[in-house]
């Protein structure tokens, strides 16, 4: 056959030479082997494999057009293209040798036993360039062709029905430093946030010297720093040890033999109040602290928000790192021009559209210089406008042809102005979630949907970006997804990245016959979540949620609801409103689907706004152990409370709260309303602390005059208070049907008068109207005594379990 085709050359001049037969399909098939998926065009077109690297590709003088040339260096596939003498190296898709040859990517190289969507018409490029066309003709005028090729799909902003364009603004990580956000719109001035970036400062003065060696207590943030000193010690000698001594996030300063030193926080932003305390060292010294400020990234959002302009109405969530600017007439308003500046802050981020205006999805029928013949006309007339790639229909095609198969997505960014849809059994797969790009260029969305009965889809290895739906473009809630699961089993999604979805990143839901069941969503980084939760499980069954980090929800990081066991483990929620939220779900009036038989396990919960974990709305039989939660930010750690529906009690119940770590915090763990069968144990509970003299709690309880309390067990665990006469466990207006039952817990409190730290840490309260018995912390019993005489008497035993050790002022 070869001899057939005008080749004669051996196997083993083949191999020498460094060729290997392949399919232009498929070439990694020829390269690490058979696929198994042969096909008839295949046997007509076969091709050479040459192994080459970067340098010698780039140095070849006579390339073959006919080859496919794999770079070791990258692992990645070429053809030259003798016709191309103007594209520009982007060291990715095209490369320039040294005599201006130039080198296509081939992005249809895939795995043995993967289908890859380069047998379809994608372009996977973000490249994009300007055209023209007028109104019922097909035939548009670019400015360059840049990578189009017939088939493919293409988008033209301003030519199709009418439309608003929609641009969203990111902005990720805080402020490391003081300046100016500056955004502007075409044909808008520039508006500018001005954003502070002030770092705390303590100041200490040592006023006198050492008179009983031991140890003092500085307490920055909430956190504790002992220091020793020795008996003798003037105040200048016991400033440089505190000058010399390492204090994590905070920097030293003051001039060496002086009294005064100087701490400044490490990174800019409000603390928690700092604190100096002697203990008994003879030690005096004053603190004095300037407040530290930052703009955090939603506040600027908010500030921007607040701002008018001509031609753009704004739009977004509370609590949100995510702006819109919405078109307020349709058409292309070429927002593809806006920028963000983000001056000496440090933030970053990124403006850009979501949606263009009026935009028109057609199929390029013919290319010829810079006219592209379209599949179907122009609606409305169109000049100098955005055109750029689509791969909607392309890849929905290669998803249908990839039922029960794998669908390999090579890296590169696919524009998207239509949903997905991945059918029973399909594995979608890309090169890595930073590298594997579906970029969604229209709102109201789903990224992929997973259906009824669609059951064993796997999604790995992709990002999903902008999948955006604003309420304000639409008038009133709209929701979408990157990734929504409705009644589907063992879906898997792994190893992904979600940047600016809405309402969630991923969704594993229901639909009217069922709920999905079995689904594992694993070590994916969800971000920038616009509204709602990073990760969500509604009505969904069986779910296991591990190793994901959800950062930047405008709502939850992870939110169960109405969830039946489902399992989140080893996971990282930074920087959400608040981290985990299990709830039931509900129809407004009844809870329908209680969440129940939940395990939440070995999480770190940090930079929250509001809570760590609440738990709400009858979410019952469940276990929260071995976490890190961290609440400098966050006033409650976990919050249980009863929402009332209609006047209706929606309680919490069989809920056990085990060897947590809670650092900061007002209120470490707080219950309010109406509770049964709770058990609090084995917690470490330290640093929480409020400004200035404000009451703080390491458990705080309250029946909010809604309901009892009761069953509840507090035992085994440690409070560790370093700031001064905080309370331990806190119960307030108790009921008449209340019991709480504290023991075998460890309290260590800084206080002013010792005699009076059992008072402080276990506190019953209010009036002789309620249950001034409901916080019960000694065990009665009863004994057997002899008396001298020999006479037998039975005698009533009352033992404390608890131990209580005040930390000296």
């Amino acid at each position: 056959m070869l001899a057939s085709m005008g080749l004669t050359l051996s196997g083993a001049a083949l191999a020498s030479a460094g060729l290997v037969s392949a399919s232009d399909s498929g070439v990694t098939d020829s390269v690490y082997g058979l696929s198994g998926r042969r096909r008839l065009p295949d046997l007509r077109r076969i091709d050479f494999v040459v192994a080459t690297d970067l340098s010698e590709l780039k140095t070849n003088s006579d390339p073959d057009p006919g080859y496919i040339y794999f770079v070791r260096d990258s692992g990645r596939h070429y053809r030259y293209d003798p016709v191309d003498l103007t594209s520009v190296d982007d060291g990715d898709r095209i490369l320039v040798g040294a005599d201006g040859k130039r080198f296509k990517r081939i992005v249809g190289a895939r795995a043995a036993g993967a289908l890859s969507v380069g047998e379809f018409p994608v372009s996977g490029s973000a490249q994009s360039t300007t055209g023209s066309l007028t109104a019922g003709s097909n035939q548009l005028t670019v400015a360059s062709p840049i990578d189009f090729e017939t088939g493919q799909g293409i988008l033209i902003a301003g030519a199709g029905a009418p439309k608003r364009e929609v641009l969203t603004l990111v902005l990720e990580e805080e402020a490391a430093a003081a300046g100016t956000i500056t955004v502007e719109l075409p044909g808008e001035p520039a508006q500018s946030v001005t954003v502070a970036a002030v770092k705390e400062t303590v100041e200490i003065t040592v006023t006198s010297g050492c008179s009983q060696s031991g140890t003092i207590a500085l307490v920055l943030d909430s956190v504790q720093f002992l220091i020793p000193v020795e008996a003798g010690e003037s105040a200048v000698q016991i400033a440089d040890r505190i000058r010399g001594w390492y204090m994590e996030d905070w920097t030293n300063g003051g001039a060496s033999g002086s009294a005064t030193v100087i701490l400044q926080a490490i990174e800019p932003g409000k603390k928690r109040d700092s604190f100096y305390f002697g203990q008994g060292t003879g030690v005096q010294a004053s603190a004095t602290m300037t407040k530290g400020t930052r703009t955090g990234v939603k506040e600027i959002v908010a500030a921007f928000k607040q701002k008018t302009y001509v031609n753009w109405q704004t739009g977004g969530y509370p609590n949100s790192n995510v702006l819109f600017y919405i078109a307020k007439t349709n058409g292309a308003q070429n927002g593809q021009l806006a920028s963000v500046s983000f001056g000496s802050t440090g933030i970053a981020g990124r403006i850009e559209p979501v949606q263009f205006g009026s935009y028109l999805l057609a199929k390029i029928e013919a290319i010829s210089g810079n006219v592209i013949t379209l599949s179907h006309p122009a609606v409305s007339a169109a000049s100098g406008v955005y055109v750029g790639h689509d791969d909607s229909a392309a890849l929905q095609a290669a998803l249908n042809a990839a039922i029960g198969e794998t669908l390999h997505i090579p890296a590169g960014t696919y524009r998207l102005a239509a949903g997905l849809t991945a059918q029973k059994g399909t594995s979608l797969l890309g090169e890595g979630a930073v590298s594997t790009i579906l970029q969604y260029q229209a709102v109201g969305l789903k990224g992929i949907s997973i259906g009824n009965g669609a059951d064993d889809v796997y999604v790995g290895h992709l990002q999903f970006k902008n999948v955006c739906s604003p309420n304000t473009y639409f008038g009133g809630d709209s929701e979408v997804d990157g990734i929504v699961i409705a009644n589907a089993k063992r879906s898997i999604i792994e190893y992904c990245r979600f940047d600016n979805c809405d309402d969630a990143g991923i969704r594993v839901g229901y639909s009217s016959t069922g709920n999905s069941a079995g689904t594992k969503v694993m070590y994916n980084y969800v971000a920038n979540t616009a509204e709602g939760s990073g990760i969500e499980v509604i009505r969904g069954e069986d779910c296991l949620i591990v190793g994901n980090i959800v950062k930047y929800s405008s709502q939850h990081g992870v939110r169960l609801c109405g969830a039946r066991k489902p399992v989140a483990i080893g996971n990282i929620l930074d920087h959400n409103y608040d981290g985990f939220s299990i709830q039931g779900f509900g129809n407004g009036v009844n809870v329908t689907q209680r969440t129940q038989d939940f395990l939440v396990e070995g999480n770190v919960v940090k930079n929250d706004i509001a809570f760590s974990i609440a738990i709400f709305n009858q979410a019952n039989s469940g276990i929260i152990k071995g976490n890190i939660l961290e609440g400098m930010k966050a006033p409650t750690g976990i919050d249980l409370k009863t929402v009332l529906i209609s006047g209706r009690k929606s309680s919490n119940f069989d809920i056990t709260i085990e060897g947590n770590v809670l650092k900061g915090y007002n209120r470490a763990i707080q219950m309010r309303g109406d509770y049964s069968g709770i058990v609090i144990r084995g917690n470490t509970i330290k640093d929480y602390s409020a400004s200035g003299t404000g009451s703080a709690y390491g458990i705080y309880l309250d029946c909010d005059d809604v309901g009892d309390i009761r069953h509840i067990v507090i035992e085994g665990n440690s409070f560790i208070c370093t700031a001064q006469n905080k309370l331990g466990v806190r119960f307030f207006r108790p009921s008449q049907g209340s019991s709480v039952h504290v023991h075998n817990n460890s309290f260590l409190l800084r206080m002013s008068d010792p005699a009076r730290v059992a008072e402080y840490s276990v506190k019953n309260g209010g009036t002789a109207s309620y249950n001034l018995d409901a916080l019960v912390s000694v065990k009665k019993g009863t004994c057997l005594a002899t008396l001298p005489d020999g006479t037998q008497i039975t005698g009533t035993t009352i033992v404390d379990s608890n131990t209580y050790e005040p930390i000296p002022v």
